[in-house]
C-alpha cells in the first residue's frame, strides 16, 4: 500500500518557521554589552529661551567657584522688585544650561516678554561668544557687558563677579520691543548689582 504524504497546514508551517527564527537568533545574538557611561548633555532649549551652551570642558569644570555659589538667584531680583518694574508674575527657580536661574518674570500684554537672572559659577564674561558682539560697560562697581541678540529679541546685561563667574540679567521680548527690553534689563541689572559682593 503506498505511503500517503500529509501536507503540513499553514499553522504548522508558521510554527516551524517561528521556532527556526528564534533558534537562529538565540545562537547568533552577541554577548550583552555594558551600557555606555552617562554623558553631560545640554539642557533642551525651551520656547523663549536662548540655546544652552555646549558641555563644559574639563579645564572649565576645574575652575574655582564664584562668590555666589550658595546664593539663590531669586534673591537677587525678587517678586516685589519685579512688580516695581511692571512684571505681573514672579520668577521661577530653574537650572538652565550651566546656570542657576530665576526666570519667567512675565511682562503684561500687549507688550509680552520675560525677564530673568542667572548665576554662572564657573563661566565668566570672557567665555561669551565673540560673535554675540558684547559691548563693555560698567554697572555700579562691576565690570559688565551688554549683549543684544536682535534675531531672538534678547537683551542681556552680563555682570562679572570674578574672572570666571558672572550674573546674566536679561529680557526676551517681541522683536519690535528690543529697545524697551534693554531699558528694563538695565533697571534689573542695577538692582541685582547692588546686592553683589
Amino acid at each position: 500500500m503506498p505511503t500517503q504524504h500529509v501536507r503540513p497546514s499553514v499553522r504548522q508551517w508558521a510554527t516551524l518557521i517561528a521556532i527556526t527564527i528564534i533558534s537562529v537568533a538565540g545562537c547568533s545574538s552577541p554577548e550583552p554589552q555594558a551600557a555606555p557611561p552617562p554623558t553631560s548633555e545640554p539642557v533642551p532649549t525651551l520656547p523663549g529661551e536662548p540655546a544652552p551652551p555646549p558641555p563644559l570642558s574639563t579645564s572649565t569644570i576645574e575652575r574655582p567657584r564664584g562668590p555666589l555659589v550658595n546664593t539663590d538667584p531669586c534673591t537677587l531680583f525678587t517678586a516685589a522688585e519685579g512688580t516695581q518694574l511692571g512684571f505681573v508674575e514672579p520668577g521661577r527657580r530653574k537650572n538652565v544650561g550651566h546656570a542657576r536661574a530665576c526666570n519667567e518674570f512675565r511682562m503684561p500684554p500687549p507688550r509680552y516678554g520675560q525677564g530673568s537672572v542667572a548665576i554662572f559659577d564657573i563661566v565668566g564674561i570672557g567665555d561669551i561668544d565673540p560673535a554675540d558682539k558684547p559691548t563693555p560697560i560698567t554697572i555700579g562697581r562691576h565690570q559688565a557687558v551688554e549683549r543684544r541678540l536682535p534675531a531672538k529679541a534678547i537683551c542681556d546685561i552680563v555682570i562679572a563677579t570674578s574672572e570666571t563667574s558672572r550674573v546674566d540679567v536679561g529680557t526676551v521680548t517681541l522683536s519690535t520691543e528690543l529697545e524697551r527690553g534693554c531699558e528694563i534689563a538695565y533697571k534689573m541689572a542695577r538692582i541685582v548689582e547692588a546686592k553683589l559682593p
